[in-house]
């Protein structure tokens, strides 16, 4: 596969904006000590990649095909164009059609600059996050997700518990009816209806006429009501779309030598950040994807240890929970202690695969898949 304009590098970032596109921003030449602003487009359509008794095969579709370098040779210092970093993290906005790169570092520190390519213009723009020296001066090895919710995002209060006892209601013999002195009629003189012979008469007619009008009426009454309940219907929907909040949910990641163990929110239309959650430890250099509501996390470091969990963070309810892997199953889907992996999700199979990554020995090239509902949060999973 030719890569012309990808040269070896690590730290680089990435996001899948449909089945085939991929885009590639940034990385880390570390023996040459040199890091990238290149910005990379690769259409997936030109090739077909398949593993085949644990080898890769490559068959090629179109001729003369590579990564198309995006971004073009600037003269002068364009402020609204993503610096030279790695460790930057990057997703896709699914609404709005743009790529949101955040953070990452430099030669010199981590950054903590927002940027968003807008793919119909094709071009970037810097944002400014109004309070984000308020949290940190700069984040890398983080993770980011985009995220929308009806609403602000923000912890919920604890519901209270409804009274689940079942009352009687006696709403006595519908077919009882009482006189002007309030004692019940019985029942057989309510069946004692006089039979009335009808005859047609101009009478009747008029009187039928003004039945098929009251008809009438009342269909226009009806469709009036379905009119009025449309419209209602819509102006909920529309009402939804304007409280519909859009976030960047950020994940750990390490600021200088500190690794952070709090999960913020950047609200994408006011620019402004929050912290809402903190993780059970510091983490970094961890891989994660959004499946609905659920983040899933596995592996990175704390700057002690490496790790091999999976973790599950829902922000439904804002609560973590661990899966629960044996021993045996560790062993048989080669499940080691890494950092510096990557994962990826598939909506149609519903699973989830991690590969690669860094252990204390050596990079590994594993590849881990499992379908996410046969680890559900009531069969696999436990709660931390």
């Amino acid at each position: 596969m030719p890569l012309n304009p990808f040269t070896p590098r690590t730290g680089h970032c990435s996001t899948k904006v449909d089945n085939n596109n991929i885009y590639i921003f940034g990385g880390q030449n570390f023996q040459q000590n040199k890091h990238y602003d290149d910005f990379l487009h690769f259409d997936l359509g030109f090739y077909f990649i398949f593993l085949q008794n644990n080898f890769l095969i490559q068959k090629k579709e179109k001729e003369n095909s590579n990564i198309r370098k995006i971004n073009k040779q600037q003269k002068t210092l364009n402020i609204n164009q993503p610096t030279e970093r790695n460790s930057s993290a990057m997703c896709y906005n699914y609404i709005d059609n743009q790529i949101i790169l955040f953070g990452g570092a430099d030669s010199q520190e981590p950054l903590n600059d927002l940027f968003i390519y807008d793919l119909g213009l094709q071009q970037w723009k810097k944002a400014q996050i109004s309070n984000i020296n308020d949290h940190f001066k700069g984040l890398e090895m983080h993770s980011i997700h985009f995220y929308t919710t009806n609403g602000d995002l923000k912890a919920k209060k604890k519901k209270k518990k409804k009274n689940n006892n079942i009352v009687g209601l006696d709403i006595g013999d519908f077919t009882k009816e009482t006189n002007s002195q309030g004692q019940p009629i019985p029942h057989e003189n309510l069946m004692k209806i006089t039979k009335v012979n009808i005859e047609f008469d101009d009478k009747n007619a008029v009187f039928e006429n003004q039945i098929e009008s009251d008809n009438k009426q009342e269909e226009n009454n009806e469709t009036q009501q379905l009119q009025e309940q449309e419209e209602e219907e819509q102006k909920i929907e529309e009402q939804k779309n304007e409280n519909q909040q859009k976030y960047l949910i950020i994940i750990g990641g390490r600021e200088h030598e500190k690794i952070k163990n709090e999960i913020y929110a950047l609200n994408l239309q006011s620019f402004h950040i929050k912290k809402f959650k903190e993780m059970p430890f510091g983490l970094c250099a961890h891989t994660s994807v959004i499946v609905n509501d659920l983040i899933y996390i596995f592996g990175g470091t704390n700057g002690l240890e490496f790790f091999d969990k999976f973790l599950i963070f829902s922000l439904s309810n804002y609560k973590f929970y661990e899966f629960d892997i044996s021993d045996s199953e560790k062993k048989k889907k080669i499940i080691k202690p890494r950092m510096a992996s990557s994962m990826s999700y598939d909506p149609v199979t519903k699973n989830i695969c991690v590969f690669g990554g860094a252990g204390f020995d050596d990079e590994c090239s594993t590849l881990i898949c499992f379908n996410v509902d046969e680890y559900n949060l009531t069969k696999r999973v436990i709660r931390i």
